[in-house]
């Protein structure tokens, strides 16, 4: 990731913290003050219906708006933060993160194909394998208890934290030719990229 990218990113998420922290005041203050868990369950009962929607319709705004700049699928930010700061039921939030995915993998695959960057003929294999797997994952989600899932996501998160600060600077690898198995796939090529000065 360039630093250009890296400045983006972490400012959209500065941006995004700082909605989510206005946007926790608010709820709080609309709720008013609470303590046990069930004071917070009739906290959150208590607060006005569209108090939820409209916070929930500013953060996936900025999130969007992240989720591009940081080249990252919106269901990878969308679950953790919607599940952690939100009082909706971890199971819809997944169904909503999976449409969230969904949309952007569909948004961006025309795009894809037009520039000869995907290619149908591998993908087509390849969603069959994901598409069931995601069938039995689910099936595995929706029977664990609910904190086992939010405990596993949890853990998932910070280590995908600590690979990002302990990952070394990527470097451009030296590849002469395509192995066999990219040769057997024809998902060999080269690609120039048309803004970098480099390849002109």
């Amino acid at each position: 990731m360039s630093n250009r990218n890296k400045v983006i990113l972490s400012n959209g998420l500065a941006i995004l913290s700082l909605v989510l922290l206005v946007t926790t005041i608010v709820a709080a203050n609309e709720a008013g003050p609470i303590g046990t868990p069930d004071q917070v369950q009739d906290a959150m009962n208590n607060t006005s219906w569209w108090v939820w929607p409209l916070i929930l319709l500013v953060v996936t705004f900025f999130m969007g708006i992240v989720a591009v700049l940081g080249g990252v699928g919106g269901g990878v930010l969308f679950v953790p933060i919607i599940s952690g700061f939100f009082p909706f039921h971890l199971d819809f939030v997944r169904g909503a993160g999976l449409l969230v995915a969904l949309c952007g993998a569909l948004a961006a695959g025309p795009g894809l194909l037009k520039a000869n960057l995907a290619s149908l003929r591998l993908a087509m294999p390849i969603a069959l394998i994901a598409s069931t797997m995601a069938i039995v994952g689910a099936m595995v989600g929706l029977a664990l208890p609910t904190h086992i899932v939010q405990l596993s996501l949890g853990v998932t998160i910070l280590g995908i934290v600590v690979i990002m600060f302990t990952a070394k600077k990527s470097v451009v690898p030296d590849v002469p030719k395509a192995d066999n198995l990219s040769s057997a796939l024809r998902i060999c090529g080269i690609y120039h990229e048309p803004t970098d000065p480099v390849n002109y």
